[in-house]
């Protein structure tokens, strides 16, 4: 499968889930991952790479890292494998987020 077809997929699974998943480009800083994909909750980026062969560059990986320093990690995806991990994942963790908040009644009204 060739990068812009796992691009493609990305987007439309991202779609689905009512994410919206934006290409990513920065004309003064390269090395940026390709897709934001942004959430009512979140921020969440992804590089996609082909399967065989598809490798960070050297200034990928020097931003990804300096990303990490800030708190944002960089997800691969290589494959529609990788692609429905990482949608379940994001779905999975804002799930479970909402679940404590509404558990906890943390939306009661403050007392004055």
């Amino acid at each position: 499968m060739l990068e812009k077809e796992l691009e493609k997929y990305l987007v439309e699974l991202c779609k689905k889930e009512g994410y919206w998943c934006l290409k990513f480009t920065s004309p003064s800083t390269a090395g940026v991952p390709d897709r934001i994909v942004l959430t009512q909750m979140g921020t969440y980026f992804a590089e996609l790479k082909r399967p065989k062969g598809g490798r960070l560059s050297r200034l990928q990986d020097a931003t990804f890292k300096k990303m990490k320093t800030y708190g944002h990690n960089v997800t691969i995806i290589r494959s529609k494998e990788d692609a429905d991990r990482f949608v379940r994942t994001i779905k999975a963790l804002e799930d479970l987020i909402w679940h404590n908040i509404l558990k906890d009644g943390e939306f009661e009204e403050d007392e004055h």
